[in-house]
């Protein structure tokens, strides 16, 4: 693997006979990446990294030991290193967006919350281990295929939750953020479009009029804000809710919105945001009075 250094030796250990999970194979891969270079930077003196894949069976009981877990066959992927492992303290924050321990500039904290999202959008569910100098091993536990599903060439629609009947457009224009709540929120089973600017947001509002909420960051690249988006758009869909996101303070937003005649007032999501603040503002906006 190029992305880890010679100091660290890999083992990998496949259990004989292993079953087909149910699994976009694109995003698997990105999660074994994104699991190795955590690993490779808790070990910098060198360690040694065990990739591991087995059959496991949860019973209701096992699986009342892990969160938003259900009995049934998975198969587990573990990614173990030998690195300096995490305090209980930060192990409980450990797939929450945006937290980190790197100094900053070193690491965005989405990785661990990305790997979070797609085991439950697959699913599944991960889980970690960890103690403080002696490494640290997560689990994704992704669900067993059936066999009527291993004739599929793409497993991408098996791999989603019910859709729970709302369409959501995301416009953020940090890829990693967008990706980071995009994958989040197809998690909890909604169906997700996303934009990077104003100007494509509203050409996918004017295209898919099943949009039922804009989430939209406040400032944005290009020359159309969030609020501008929202006005623009609300202009042909005063159906459409709206909701913003930003890591500003949210009185300067507001002075910001007010200054510019913007008459859109929505309610906002702080950035850096929980998995549980951006489920209960969606969740709240989807059910709040059109504007």
């Amino acid at each position: 693997m190029p992305t880890l250094r010679e100091s660290i030796k890999i083992d990998v250990a496949i259990a004989p006979e292993l079953w087909l999970a149910r699994v976009d194979t694109g995003e698997l891969e990105n999660a074994i990446l994104n699991l190795a270079i955590n690993a490779r930077d808790a070990m910098p003196e060198g360690g040694k990294l065990t990739i591991g894949a087995e059959n496991v069976t949860l019973t209701e009981s096992q699986a009342r030991q892990f969160d938003n877990a259900a009995p049934g066959e998975y198969v587990r992927l573990s990614m173990i290193d030998t690195g300096t492992g995490m305090p209980p303290e930060v192990l409980e924050h450990a797939f929450e967006p945006f937290f980190t321990t790197k100094a900053f500039g070193d690491g965005s904290g989405l990785g661990l919350s990305m790997i979070y999202g797609f085991a439950t959008q697959s699913g599944g569910f991960p889980a970690i281990e960890s103690l403080p100098d002696e490494g640290t091993t997560v689990s994704l536990y992704l669900p067993r295929a059936e066999a009527s599903e291993i004739q599929e060439k793409d497993c991408r629609p098996l791999c989603r939750p019910a859709a729970q009947g709302n369409t959501i457009l995301v416009v953020e224009d940090d890829p990693d953020v967008r990706r980071l709540t995009v994958t989040l929120l197809k998690a909890k089973g909604y169906t997700v479009l996303e934009s990077e600017t104003g100007e494509e947001a509203l050409r996918l509002i004017a295209e898919n009029w099943e949009i039922e909420l804009l989430l939209s960051d406040v400032v944005l690249a290009g020359e159309l804000s969030g609020p501008a988006v929202a006005e623009m758009a609300l202009k042909d869909r005063p159906d459409l809710r709206i909701l913003f996101m930003s890591g500003y303070a949210e009185d300067v937003i507001r002075r910001d919105r007010e200054g510019a005649g913007r008459t859109v007032d929505a309610e906002l999501l702080a950035k850096p945001f929980t998995r549980a603040q951006l489920t209960e503002k969606v969740e709240a906006a989807l059910q709040a009075e059109q504007i």
